[in-house]
């Protein structure tokens, strides 16, 4: 004969531990089917109306009663109402409880009491207690919810993400997207079949309603990063506070806040050629200069119209120099040297002028 017993069967004994086992698997939580409020009733009192709940599976009862709660003795103490279930103990398995004290105790969680016995607890209420009276009651404990009613819960969150992406999402992107997520510290990837958009706002749905760019193509495997206000790239983000942040405005200026511009290949701005700042060396022997003067500055002109232009100059200095030296921009053919001492032209001394701007060249 095997040893096993069908329980649910004519004559059969139905344990409270069968009903037990099935009423935890088929309920969502523990807590309160209705009542047990806690609430506070007079300086030292709290009141708790009747009602029914349930602790993994096991059911139980609470009568409308009231609970005496000593006052601190000095300051304010934290407080807890609380249900200990013990199913060791065969004279009272189940107890209506406070406890006060400067901090809570944790609470024990056994959610194997069914197969184990032991005790586990369920918080109702908390408060606060000080020398004259109980304040800030809170109830705590949670109502009962079917697994069912958590069911329709999340299938009513997950309609409701379908219908976004079939009402929003797909008429944006118009195309097959391909994407992968893996586990932490592995990478992820978003593809679209054709044109991506991503935006901020209601830029991505305009892009594509007004065809900026041949959005509206679909096809032609762009990718568009918009935004109604600036957009932002970020690198070295692993410390934020070393990232380096390149924006472009919505007044359409391109500004990297905190690094530099590298290029390997050609920048245009409006149509025209920016280059990599750069800078020449020129050695000048101020004795064999050509000074004039004008107005008590002493100047002398550098020719330069050997090089197709210059933007930007700026001049720095290296030998011997008497008086106070200035340099300035001829036009597109020279730079000039002036100063205001006199003995300044007739110093025999080769200073050497190095000339920074965006394009230097033709040399």
């Amino acid at each position: 004969m095997a040893n096993i017993n069908l329980i649910t069967y004519s004559g059969s004994l139905v344990t409270p531990q069968c009903d037990a086992l099935m009423n935890d698997a088929e309920l969502n939580n523990n807590g309160m089917f209705f009542g047990g409020e806690v609430s506070a009733s007079g300086a030292d009192t709290l009141q708790i109306s009747h009602g029914f709940g349930v602790i993994y599976g096991r059911e139980f009862e609470i009568m409308a009663q009231s609970i005496t709660v000593q006052l601190a003795t000095s300051g304010t103490l934290l407080g807890r109402v609380y249900i200990n279930l013990d199913l060791n103990n065969q004279s009272q398995p189940i107890d209506l409880l406070y406890v006060t004290g400067s901090s809570l105790p944790e609470l024990v969680d056994n959610p194997d009491i069914n197969q184990t016995s032991g005790s586990t607890q369920m918080e109702l209420a908390t408060f606060t207690v000080d020398t004259s009276s109980i304040n800030n009651v809170v109830n705590t404990v949670s109502q009962v919810t079917r697994v069912a009613d958590g069911l329709k819960a999340t299938n009513a969150s997950v309609t409701a993400v379908n219908n976004y992406i079939n009402e929003t999402v797909k008429p944006i992107a118009k195309h097959n997207v391909t994407y992968a997520v893996t586990g932490e510290g592995d990478g992820i990837y978003l593809q679209g079949g054709g044109t991506t958009i991503i935006g901020a706002g209601e830029c991505a749905q305009r892009i594509v309603d007004n065809n900026v760019n041949g959005a509206q193509a679909g096809t032609n495997e762009s990718v568009h990063i918009a935004g109604d206000d600036a957009v932002y790239l970020y690198s070295a983000c692993q410390n934020i506070d070393n990232r380096k942040t390149v924006r472009l405005t919505s007044a359409g200026n391109l500004e990297v806040l905190n690094g530099g511009i590298t290029a390997s290949g050609t920048i245009k701005t409006n149509g025209h050629t920016v280059y990599p700042i750069t800078y020449k060396d020129v050695d000048i022997n101020l004795h064999t200069a050509t000074w004039g003067t004008a107005t008590n500055l002493y100047y002398t002109e550098i020719n330069v119209s050997g090089w197709q232009w210059i933007y930007g100059v700026s001049i720095a200095f290296w030998g011997g120099l008497t008086g106070m030296v200035q340099p300035y921009i001829v036009g597109a053919g020279a730079i000039g040297l002036m100063s205001t001492s006199n003995s300044f032209p007739s110093t025999n001394a080769t200073i050497r002028i190095r000339i920074m701007g965006t394009r230097i060249s033709g040399d």
